[in-house]
């Protein structure tokens, strides 16, 4: 009778042996290659190797208890080992990594308390891997990424705890961000060179910060923005050569009002806006057919040069200087 049951034994310490060793902590570990038996890393993981070519030794990961940093890896070209990662605790940076193409294997995650930054990695063309995330990040910041051409992995996500920076992506054509409400932070969205559009922005109704839509050479329209009303801060627009038309915004909250190097008429502007709030506007050098290249509003009234104000000042001490250089001359001859 025993022996039939030591073999049945043997199995079941072996099958415990196996659940004890998946089931251990790991503390804070700097990936070099050697698999991971761990499920949960109670610190950071960080992944910064020359030598990386896959993450396979990490496919027991399921939870990072503090940051995970995927970094200076010249050879790594996915990120397939962390395909049952589904929390991290702290902030996500991916950066530096010459031939990361996708981050598909994060396609599990769904919360992340940190901050999520992507930047130079030249060859990573979306962000489809997040596509699950719907309620994290204390900021985001997205730039240097020369082929990203859209956002849409985070089309699910719905609000930003901090700032949401996107700039110098050479390729971004849209947004894609149509689930966003709210952005706690400052929202800026600078130097994209074929950003056309940001309907991506369709759900965005209120930044608690400072708005800046700042130096995009082909964006043509800011429609996207039309269900924005609240700006807690700053909204800035400038140097956006071929926007001409802000008609579809319907802010009625906002410090400052800032409107620059744009194709948009200042008049139309201060007509459009000057309803809506009592605050500074001021609109310079905007390049327009049927109007001044240099034009400020108050609010009310538009004027022919920057540093005029809305109490005429500059403008009588102009005409002041004519009559002055006339009346020299008459004397002289």
């Amino acid at each position: 009778m025993n022996k039939h049951k030591q073999p049945m034994f043997s199995i079941l310490f072996f099958f415990l042996l196996i659940s004890c060793s998946l089931s251990q902590l790991c503390t804070d570990i700097n990936y070099d290659g050697t698999p991971l038996n761990c499920t949960e890393i109670n610190g950071s993981l960080t992944i910064a190797n020359p030598n990386i070519t896959n993450l396979n030794g990490l496919s027991n990961v399921t939870r990072v208890n503090g940051g995970l940093l995927i970094q200076n890896n010249p050879y790594l070209d996915n990120v397939s080992g962390l395909s049952n990662l589904n929390f991290v605790l702290g902030n996500i940076y991916i950066k530096n990594n010459t031939l990361l193409d996708n981050i598909n294997g994060l396609s599990l995650l769904t919360s992340v308390n940190g901050t999520l930054l992507i930047s130079n990695n030249p060859l990573l063309l979306n962000l489809n891997g997040l596509l699950n995330c719907i309620t994290f990040f204390s900021g985001v910041d997205i730039y240097e990424n020369a082929l990203l051409t859209n956002l849409n992995g985070l089309s699910l996500l719905t609000s930003v705890n901090g700032d949401f920076h996107i700039y110098d992506n050479p390729t971004l054509t849209d947004i894609g961000l149509s689930s966003l409400a709210i952005v706690e932070g400052d929202l800026k969205i600078i130097r994209n060179p074929l950003l056309t559009k940001i309907n991506g922005l369709s759900s965005l109704t209120m930044v608690n910060g400072t708005l800046w839509i700042n130096e995009n050479p082909l964006l043509t329209n800011i429609s996207g923005l039309s269900k924005l009303t609240y700006v807690k801060e700053e909204l800035a627009i400038y140097r956006n050569t071929l926007l001409s038309d802000i008609s579809s915004l319907k802010i009625t909250n906002f410090t400052t009002l800032f409107i620059s190097l744009n194709s948009i008429q200042c008049k139309y502007i201060s007509n459009e806006l000057k309803t809506r709030t009592s605050n500074s506007i001021e609109c310079c050098g905007n390049h327009v057919t049927s109007a001044s290249n240099n034009e400020k509003c108050d609010g009310n009234n538009c004027f022919s040069d920057c540093s005029a104000t809305s109490s005429g000042t500059t403008t009588s001490i102009g005409l002041s200087m004519m009559i002055y250089l006339f009346i020299l001359i008459k004397i002289m001859y």
